[in-house]
């Protein structure tokens, strides 16, 4: 009878992590130290679950199709003397992908990272693209992030804010 509670309880408790996740689809940004169990999930990120769920009704097809590719950035951390590369895999199903490798600029070697995801996208009256991005990778799950961007051209984006160059390589 005792082990009968046991599961009953843990089943309870991974319905509850699950019902959970469907509420909120964007976990906060809590990166599991490593050796962690994956089955360890951050708290809800209940903004950007708001947002999430709102570009659901209001995605732009036009501007999903425009950001279909793959796109590069490039980034310099003074400071940390480290290069970061990412590339970016936008599909026309709304799928996306990440790839990342960050170097430092002293020769040890270079750590690697990258996930699949959704990406969501809609134009906004100011004239911008703001894109949106679900995904998980070797230390987060249900991550989102968001950006806004000016297109310069087909191959390049622009970040506002940081100034961020994105260009398209495919």
């Amino acid at each position: 009878m005792q082990r009968l509670s046991c599961v009953s309880l843990v089943l309870a408790a991974c319905l509850g992590a699950s019902a959970q996740a469907q509420q909120a689809p964007c976990l906060a940004n809590h990166l599991r130290p490593a050796g962690s169990p994956r089955e360890v999930m951050p708290p809800p990120d209940w903004q950007s679950s708001s947002v999430w769920q709102q570009l659901a009704t209001m995605t732009d097809p036009q501007m999903m199709q425009r950001l279909v590719g793959v796109w590069q950035t490039e980034q310099f951390n003074a400071p940390l003397r480290i290069m970061q590369r990412t590339l970016h895999q936008f599909d026309a199903n709304g799928l996306f992908q990440y790839q990342d490798q960050t170097c430092p600029t002293d020769g040890l070697p270079c750590s690697q990272n990258g996930g699949p995801g959704e990406f969501r996208a809609s134009r906004q009256a100011s004239g911008t693209t703001f894109i949106m991005m679900r995904f998980s990778d070797l230390s987060r799950v249900n991550q989102c992030a968001s950006l806004e961007v000016n297109f310069q051209d087909e191959r390049t984006m622009v970040t506002r804010g940081g100034g961020g160059v994105w260009r398209r390589v495919q």
